[in-house]
């Protein structure tokens, strides 16, 4: 891999017991803050990773696993909490280059082993933008896949790191929880943007389950987290707060669709109700206007809409 010399943005180190957590902003499609990879470090200058984003941000995760510190040949271990592109991408050639173990929930293995499939439905969705958008995803070699069960805890370095079955935006996930309480929740715990209270849940298709993400959450509160590191975006330390807030937004955020629904609305109108809604809560919250259109970018209202249908039985 050739290196990335220009284009990231320096990000302080969030310490934590005994070892760090780099966040690394992948500046996904020029776009700060829409996507982060975790950098935990293990010590000796071995380091696991925590959802390395899309293939297309490679060079972007290079260069922050440098400015961090450490070299990629440090890599032992990539946490994948499931196998969208904008988490799971990059996984197949960081274990390629580094010889990583890849560890997934059982679900998203033949994916990453083979995501000849997942490509071919991404190309539907996207079609030429794909590669721009997302770039390659390339195969986990064989040996290297590590399928963990729900509340199979496996050593890492100086810490556990536990695995939680997670559903709920994907029926595919977990989430991962340190001995010291930091938790790695995907898409579990939704978008959250860096300054804004408001709670926007990933609710892209095809797996939205609304009464799996309630159990889920119930899964989380029993796990009692101490902190929260959002991959939309950053750490939260308000985890109860926000994790109470997400329990609440779910079923006001179907509601929404389900008014429009009942209206006879075609999606992209109840695109336009859920921005609307969106737009009234970050208001009331004083978000600014650059605030309100970052936030809406990062939750993809026609997507959630795509989603909530399908949840809702009507799409």
């Amino acid at each position: 891999m050739r290196e990335l010399t220009s284009g990231l943005i320096a990000h302080p180190l969030l310490r934590w017991g005994s070892t760090m957590a780099h966040p690394i902003d992948l500046h996904h499609a020029g776009v700060p803050e829409a996507i982060a990879s975790y950098l935990l470090d293990l010590g000796g200058g071995a380091f696991a990773l925590f959802d390395p984003g899309p293939g297309s941000t490679l060079l972007q995760l290079q260069a922050g696993v440098g400015a961090a510190g450490f070299e990629l040949a440090g890599l032992t271990h990539v946490f994948v909490s499931h196998v969208h592109l904008d988490h799971a991408g990059a996984a197949g050639a960081l274990a390629r280059r580094t010889g990583a173990t890849v560890a997934c929930h059982p679900r998203a293995a033949p994916h990453l082993a083979d995501p000849t499939r997942l490509m071919a439905s991404a190309r539907r969705v996207y079609g030429a933008r794909l590669d721009e958008l997302w770039g390659p995803m390339e195969s986990v070699p064989e040996g290297r896949l590590k399928v963990l069960e729900d509340g199979e805890t496996l050593a890492l370095g100086p810490h556990e790191v536990r695995a939680i079955a997670a559903p709920g935006h994907a029926n595919h996930q977990h989430a991962y929880l340190l001995d010291d309480g930091r938790l790695f929740p995907g898409d579990a715990c939704a978008i959250r943007l860096p300054g804004q209270r408001a709670i926007m849940p990933a609710t892209a298709p095809p797996e939205i389950d609304l009464e799996a993400w309630d159990r889920t959450l119930d899964a989380l509160e029993t796990a009692a987290p101490t902190r929260l590191l959002l991959p939309h975006f950053g750490p939260k330390d308000d985890v109860a707060d926000h994790l109470a807030r997400l329990r609440a937004a779910l079923p006001a955020w179907a509601q929404v669709v389900r008014e429009g629904i009942g209206l006879g609305e075609a999606d992209r109108p109840l695109a336009d109700r859920l921005e609307a809604y969106l737009r009234a809560e970050l208001a009331t919250e004083g978000v600014d206007d650059d605030g309100i259109a970052r936030a809406i970018r990062a939750a993809g209202p026609m997507m959630c809409v795509i989603g909530l249908r399908r949840a809702l039985g009507e799409g």
